[in-house]
């Protein structure tokens, strides 16, 4: 059987993403409706933070456990598009950076279907609201 045909792309149920995929974002409110995870053999075993941005889908963060099988990626993706296409949006956004082989891999596949890329320089910035200046 491939690996392929075990795995389920869907939004997560309440606590079922292993804390290990959410270390980082534990403070955060996240939607689940922006939130995909990969399910193998009835586990979660990756998943994909996102937010909608003016029609956009802005991807956030991707994690996935050591375990995660071949292809899940790829199976995540697809899934995804599909959903986002079916609400009418426009693209996709994320921010990559070139110091890893698997980003690198993404910024061609990107390039490849047609995206593009738009090198920078820089870093992320957040900070509270309820913080007083």
């Amino acid at each position: 059987m491939s690996n392929l045909s075990t795995i389920e792309v869907r939004h997560p149920y309440v606590n079922e993403v292993p804390l290990s995929l959410i270390e980082g974002f534990e403070a955060f409110k996240i939607d689940p409706e922006w939130q995909w995870v990969v399910v193998a053999d009835g586990a979660v075993k990756a998943q994909l933070l996102c937010a909608p941005a003016h029609g956009v889908l802005m991807m956030l963060r991707l994690t996935a456990l050591p375990d995660a099988p071949k292809g899940w990626a790829l199976a995540m993706f697809r899934h995804v598009l599909r959903d986002c296409r079916k609400l009418e949006m426009l693209g996709y956004m994320t921010f990559l950076e070139d110091a890893t082989p698997p980003m690198r891999r993404l910024m061609r596949i990107i390039a490849r279907t047609g995206g593009y890329l738009r090198p920078a320089s820089g870093v992320w910035a957040a900070g509270r609201l309820d913080t007083e200046y």
